[in-house]
């Protein structure tokens, strides 16, 4: 049975947006024992941050080969 939550989302360092949402019981139990988070604010907060850095790693993947690289990565690592 899913529950409904109200949730503040920070998608900005100032702005706020409230909504309401109906997750998953059982996947957001898991999810706070797993994360060790406090709050189910807390845990979508972390879930929607790692599914954005999840989204821009895949368009960074999909410029593979498309971009010709110059320069040399030794003396970049040696800085």
């Amino acid at each position: 049975m899913a529950m409904c939550i109200f949730f503040i989302f920070f998608t900005h360092k100032f702005n706020l947006m409230r909504t309401n949402i109906e997750l998953d019981d059982i996947l957001l139990k898991q999810a706070i024992k797993l994360s060790k988070l406090k709050t189910k604010r807390e845990v979508v907060q972390e879930a929607l941050k790692s599914y954005v850095a999840s989204l821009k790693k895949r368009e960074l993947l999909n410029l593979k080969g498309r971009i010709k690289w110059e320069g040399n990565l030794k003396e970049m690592r040696n800085l």
